[in-house]
């Protein structure tokens, strides 16, 4: 077999014969790459393409060494375990151990505790009786009931007025209408500028109530002032008469009431009178 000798920069290349080992090939491989990537880079120049389009040697020679990015495969870093690494696991394990003994030293524990006893023992709670609901009041259905409700509104109203020495219109409103109204309102202005005192309970006493009309009701009651102290500036009792005589400490009274935009309202209040017209005692 016959061989050839090609001289590439000043350097010989085998091309037949028997093979060098690869150490002795590797350096005559270089010199042939170098020297082919200038022969291109010379031909560039010759036939009009610059290194504006290629770049220059140096450029071209680092773009034939770089390797595309998405063909590179990713090295993992491996993963050692240090000294220190070992150690914390060493600790974990002895930690889980020692958790380990304590979690079964509790149960041995409370088994010991229990005895021959498996079913806990249930305190009964003795049962507590239903608290009773108080009554409500009933809605009153009659005509009857209506007015003789509202009046019960109207005394409360009117006592309190008479204790405080002071007219709420407001609340009256609500409950009275007419004369009532403006009659009251004058009583409760004179008592005051008088100075008058009014301290204590009244007790009120309905009777049947009467309807005189569809619109119209008649309520009489016994109103009793014996535990009433009626008093004034200078702490003397006032004296109240009606016809020269003194007006009785449990008389009867009669109220009217009218059926106003659909509610009761207390418009009128006179002592019922005997046959010689004296207010008359219940």
């Amino acid at each position: 077999m016959t061989t050839f000798d090609q001289e590439l920069a000043g350097r010989y290349v085998a091309a037949g014969g028997e093979r060098p080992d690869l150490d002795a090939r590797r350096v005559p491989r270089a010199a042939f790459v170098r020297v082919t990537i200038r022969t291109l880079h010379n031909a560039d120049k010759k036939f009009g393409i610059g290194p504006t389009n290629n770049g220059s040697l140096a450029e071209v020679r680092r773009r034939s060494r770089r390797t595309p990015r998405a063909n590179r495969q990713r090295r993992q870093p491996a993963v050692r375990h240090g000294v220190a690494h070992h150690r914390r696991r060493h600790h974990m394990r002895k930690h889980h151990s020692a958790l380990g003994g304590v979690a079964l030293s509790l149960a041995l524990i409370l088994t010991g505790c229990g005895g021959d006893d498996t079913e806990p023992t249930v305190q009964e709670t003795p049962s507590q009786a239903p608290s009773p609901t108080p009554a409500s009041t009933p809605t009153p259905k009659t005509p009857e009931e209506r007015a003789a409700r509202q009046l019960v509104k109207y005394l409360s109203v009117r006592d309190d007025a008479l204790r405080a020495m002071k007219f709420d219109a407001k609340r009256f409103d609500s409950v009275a209408a007419g004369q009532e109204f403006v009659t009251l309102q004058q009583r409760i202005i004179e008592y005051s500028s008088n100075r008058f005192t009014l301290r204590g309970e009244y007790e009120h006493t309905l009777r049947g109530p009467r309807q005189r009309s569809d619109s119209t009701m008649v309520v009489e009651v016994c109103e009793d002032e014996s535990g009433i102290e009626f008093l004034t500036e200078a702490g003397n009792p006032v004296k109240r008469s009606l016809g020269g005589a003194p007006i009785p400490v449990a008389r009867s009274v009669k109220y009217t009431l009218n059926l106003t935009k659909g509610r009761w309202l207390v418009t009128a209040s006179t002592y019922v009178l005997d046959a010689d017209g004296l207010a008359q005692p219940c």
